[in-house]
């Protein structure tokens, strides 16, 4: 078969007869040494087992680079399909279980620390009861009246009323009778017990030397402006009850610091006391009409430019406490809302220059 299709007949006419029997194999030993061979082998042979070879290996390459492509594929299909599954549950478990979790732990953090709060409020308020009754009963016309009276100690209560007025004493518990100060301005020194670490860290506003006057920025002022020119726009329909501002915010007094809410509408100006209620001393809720505003004014406390001052044509006033990107905003809703006796200024005015003492100065 091999011979009739390589053509062996024609390349190889002296090659032995095989029915020679057992001499045949010596004969053909003798014959592959020959030229004729050796020819017939690289010239007819050699071309055929070549392309065999490589038609054979050509077909096992692809059988096998498809093979290895669909396991690529299928790595990749799974791989994927294990990234969505992975993404889709970490979703389903932030949505389902730790947005819920960490709402519940906000809840319970605040829980705890109003009642934390509210345990000390009350602590505090059984210790002034406990001492006022131990002082109803061991004074001077108490039933249990020591012959040794001990020195009682008074101080202004912090109770104000509407114009500021502190009208009544009331008894100093922690009464201090600055020795310590004493003896330190008299250089005998202080008892060792005596630490100044509870004093807060000094604020980079206090290391400043130089300290600019409270003005407001030029792009504030742009905004400002652009404020004013949206609340004056006829356009524009302003509901007189719906707050313009509504920002929370300290109340600054002479004795606390009292937080709460401040609002404005296009008719009134409201604070809201948001401190726990006690039942000693009154609430700092208050409402104006807004047409009873004189001034504005930007003022710092602690250094820093957070608070604005409101001045009433009743020649009250009242102190607040805003943060110092929210200041500048409040200052321009309430100065975009035109009260009719409102007088305010963006940056101080200098004074000089109004009653002419600049000049008789530089001619002096």
């Amino acid at each position: 078969r091999v011979g009739l299709r390589l053509r062996a007949w024609q390349h190889l006419p002296s090659q032995p007869n095989m029915d020679a029997g057992p001499a045949f194999f010596d004969q053909f030993q003798k014959y592959a040494l020959t030229s004729e061979w050796t020819s017939f082998v690289s010239n007819v042979v050699k071309p055929v087992q070549e392309q065999y070879s490589s038609m054979l290996i050509r077909e096992q390459h692809e059988a096998m680079n498809g093979f290895w492509n669909q396991c690529y594929e299928g790595i990749m299909v799974a791989m994927h399909k294990r990234s969505r599954g992975v993404g889709e549950s970490k979703l389903r478990f932030q949505s389902q279980v730790l947005s819920a979790f960490q709402t519940r732990l906000v809840e319970e953090q605040q829980r705890i620390l109003s009642v934390q709060t509210n345990l000390r409020n009350q602590h505090l308020f059984i210790c002034r009861r406990w001492k006022a009754t131990k002082l109803f009963l061991t004074g001077p016309c108490g039933p249990w009246a020591s012959s040794i009276n001990k020195p009682l100690y008074w101080k202004l209560s912090q109770q104000e009323n509407f114009a500021r007025m502190r009208l009544k004493l009331t008894l100093n518990h922690n009464f201090d009778s600055h020795y310590q100060a004493s003896c330190l301005r008299d250089n005998q020194g202080i008892l060792s017990n005596q630490s100044t670490s509870w004093l807060p860290p000094i604020t980079a506003e206090a290391r400043a030397m130089l300290q600019k006057e409270d003005i407001v920025a030029e792009e504030d002022i742009q905004n400002l402006q652009g404020q004013v020119q949206e609340l004056e726009n006829p356009d524009v329909i302003i509901d007189k009850k719906k707050p313009v501002i509504e920002e929370d915010c300290e109340l600054v007094t002479l004795m606390k610091v009292v937080k709460g809410r401040f609002e404005v509408t296009a008719t009134q100006i409201y604070f809201i006391d948001l401190s726990p209620v006690r039942e000693e001393g009154e609430r700092h809720d208050f409402t104006y009409p807004l047409h009873m505003l004189r001034e504005v004014h930007l003022r710092r406390y602690n250094l820093r430019r957070s608070a604005l001052e409101f001045f009433l044509v009743d020649q009250t006033n009242f102190f607040l406490n805003f943060t110092t990107k929210t200041r500048n905003k409040i200052f321009g809703r309430v100065v975009a809302l035109h009260p009719p006796t409102c007088y305010t200024r963006l940056a101080p005015a200098p004074q000089l220059s109004f009653c002419g003492h600049r000049a008789s100065l530089s001619a002096g």
